[in-house]
């Protein structure tokens, strides 16, 4: 749709990071999951990482050079027994892409109609959504974000979402509401 239009110079939103395909076989049902292929873990750095010890229901980091490098990942946990939803949100003072899940419409949600560039194409600003029917109490949620991709895999790969973004100005915060979260 706007795949031709996007505003970059030599490249036009490849895929962020390969993937490895999973087929699971559960209560006789097959399905397919997709996680990041594990020599992405190669790549971490963990003596840069940020770690909670015990849950939390709101987590803002700011001038942060993990987040103001523009990629980092966020391993997290949501305790559905103790929250209906929850967002995920990172940018700047001026400019955010966020996250949304909402248990009762069981839906995931990425805006980024005010993450920078948008005005390149009208359904770039759309919502990108997902469904996802939560039956279980824990979700653990996988966000890898690069600057100018956001990477959402959930449930352990069972569902994945991709968007693109461009912003005019770095990132320098990341937010984090209504979750326990056991580690990012």
């Amino acid at each position: 749709m706007y795949a031709g239009t996007t505003p970059t110079g030599g490249w036009r939103g490849e895929m962020t990071v390969p993937r490895e395909i999973k087929l699971n076989h559960t209560n006789g049902k097959y399905t397919l999951a997709f996680l990041p292929v594990v020599e992405l873990n190669d790549q971490k750095n963990t003596s840069n990482s940020i770690a909670f010890k015990s849950p939390q229901k709101s987590v803002e980091i700011l001038k942060n050079e993990i987040v103001e490098g523009g990629s980092f990942l966020v391993e997290m946990e949501i305790d559905f027994s103790k929250t209906d939803n929850f967002e995920i949100e990172t940018g700047n003072a001026l400019e955010n892409l966020k996250v949304n899940y909402n248990k009762q419409s069981g839906e995931f949600v990425i805006n980024r109609s005010k993450s920078g560039k948008v005005d390149f194409h009208p359904v770039f600003k759309r919502q990108i959504k997902c469904e996802f029917d939560n039956s279980n109490q824990i979700l653990p949620i996988q966000i890898l974000v690069d600057n100018s991709s956001l990477e959402l895999f959930i449930n352990n790969g069972e569902k994945v979402m991709t968007a693109l973004f461009f912003p005019n100005i770095n990132t320098t915060s990341l937010k984090l509401r209504a979750v326990l979260i056991k580690t990012l």
